[in-house]
């Protein structure tokens, strides 16, 4: 008897409480190059490419391309107990996976105590889609053991799907494609097809050709513009902030892209984002402005021009947002006493290297702690913290608690202390102090016949303008978060 052949998002349910979901060779070999990246141990490996099969298994379940909450029981048990909280982080940072946070909401119980309610985390993975050299064809299996009772669970939902589709004469519409308009997959297949015929032959790559590109491009732009739920901004749009006068972001419009990054777009999302590229971006909540150079890819970035020049970086704040932790808690009135301390680290961040004082008289590179310090901004205690993660990482976080707390205590505690006295996250306080840091210094740039572009914390300008800047981007930050803030500590 011949083997069965699956396809992709294929879903098995086998023996022993173990569910089999059939995966692109595109999309497994670019989850293990990203798990090899942070992980050498295999189960670490496997866990990664675990976590964000188990995101897609459920919206495969749910037959939805929305976030779909999925229980933490679910990953501590089929993915790793201990790990799973990483692997989501490592997968949302490479932008591989979104994540919609819980709410948190506090109420008296009966006897008047103080509980806490929080619902369930909302997931969605972001697909990597077409493989534009077309050598990535092959389907992989990725194996979940789960527990009986969690196994039934979804066991329910997968024959109630397969008993729709059957029922209703679908059988063959795979749910994979319901996510996907197909006339948008006919010209993703159109434009991978032109550059697969192209790299086979010798002709160069002529005007006519690019043209070609941009002909597709455009037809997916518009149809993106007929679909409101497409638009880059989307919902998230406060008018009330400053967008009648978006004419000053009219130069965006004359953002181009060289053939080249057609070469780098691995999924559809990259060709949407290309589409809507000369999109006028405008401000959303919270002061953020949405454009679609902010979304795109670094390989794809490279190969983006502004009136036929290149786009160079001329700012980047090192470790940012805890740069900018002075502002973040005069924006929400925490003091940090005694005084002298929170002007000690603004010393340390501004004018030294805190990936490297940290690591200091340790035997860790200062690269390796980088990546540490992104979960460290939202600690909420420090044994989940140091625990919670990967075990290689836990030295790392230990580390990194113990200096903070002998070198910052105070510092250290607001932190800690933050979820239990403050009504916002952190990390919304600190998008939107960098906001209004970042866009007061493009306004300036404006006003001087320049064109920033913004990407959250950087700044690039096409690259004839570079040597235009008449002030030090860098140190323009440093004083708007030094403004009611001599700078005293160590500079003293």
């Amino acid at each position: 008897m011949a083997k069965k052949k699956y396809l992709e998002n294929d879903v098995v349910f086998g023996k022993n409480n173990t569910i089999t979901l059939y995966v692109k060779e595109l999309t497994y070999n670019n989850l293990e190059k990203i798990a090899k990246h942070h992980y050498k141990d295999k189960r670490c490996i496997d866990g990664l490419i675990q976590c964000y099969a188990m995101i897609k298994l459920h919206q495969i379940l749910a037959n939805s391309n929305t976030p779909i909450p999925i229980h933490s029981e679910m990953f501590a048990n089929g993915v790793s107990k201990r790990h799973y909280t990483d692997f989501l982080a490592i997968l949302e940072q490479e932008n591989l996976i979104q994540i919609e946070q819980s709410k948190i909401e506090n109420y008296k119980d009966k006897c008047g105590k103080f509980c806490i309610k929080q619902e369930t985390n909302k997931y969605r993975v972001l697909e990597f889609g077409v493989d534009i050299l077309g050598k990535q064809n092959g389907i992989y299996p990725v194996k979940l053991s789960l527990k009986k009772e969690l196994f039934k669970s979804l066991k329910i939902k997968y024959d109630y799907i397969k008993e729709y589709y059957n029922k209703d004469g679908l059988k063959e519409k795979r749910i994979s494609t319901l996510s996907y308009n197909n006339n948008e997959l006919m010209l993703v297949k159109e434009i991978v097809k032109s550059i697969k015929s192209k790299r086979q032959s010798s002709i160069s790559k002529s005007k006519k050709d690019v043209s070609n590109y941009l002909e597709l491009i455009k037809v997916i732009r518009e149809r993106l513009e007929r679909n409101s739920k497409e638009h880059i901004v989307g919902n998230n749009l406060d008018y009330s902030i400053d967008n009648k006068n978006v004419v000053r972001f009219d130069y965006y419009s004359e953002l181009k892209f060289d053939i080249k990054a057609l070469d780098e777009c691995m999924c559809l999302k990259d060709l949407r984002d290309l589409a809507s590229l000369s999109k006028v971006p405008q401000y959303g909540k919270d002061g953020k402005l949405y454009s679609t150079f902010s979304r795109i890819r670094k390989p794809i970035r490279m190969h983006i021009t502004f009136r036929g020049y290149p786009l160079v970086e001329v700012s980047d704040i090192s470790c940012a947002h805890f740069t900018m932790l002075p502002k973040i808690f005069e924006n929400r009135g925490i003091e940090i006493a005694p005084w002298w301390e929170l002007e000690d680290w603004t010393y340390l961040t501004q004018q030294g290297d805190l990936y490297s004082k940290v690591v200091e008289n340790t035997n860790i590179p200062r690269d390796a702690i980088k990546p540490t310090f992104q979960s460290f901004f939202s600690i909420k205690n420090e044994n989940s913290y140091i625990y919670g993660g990967q075990e290689k990482d836990g030295h790392n976080r230990q580390i990194l608690c113990k200096w903070f707390s002998k070198n910052y205590p105070n510092i250290y505690q607001a932190l800690i202390d933050w979820h239990k006295n403050q009504d916002i996250k952190i990390k919304r306080v600190a998008n939107q102090v960098e906001s209004e840091i970042m866009n007061s210094i493009c306004d300036e740039l404006r006003a001087l016949g320049l064109h920033p572009f913004r990407l959250h914390d950087a700044i690039y300008l096409p690259q004839n303008e570079k040597e235009d800047i008449p002030f030090d981007i860098t140190q323009k930050v440093y004083n708007y978060i030094n403004t009611k803030r001599p700078m005293l500590g160590r500079c003293a």
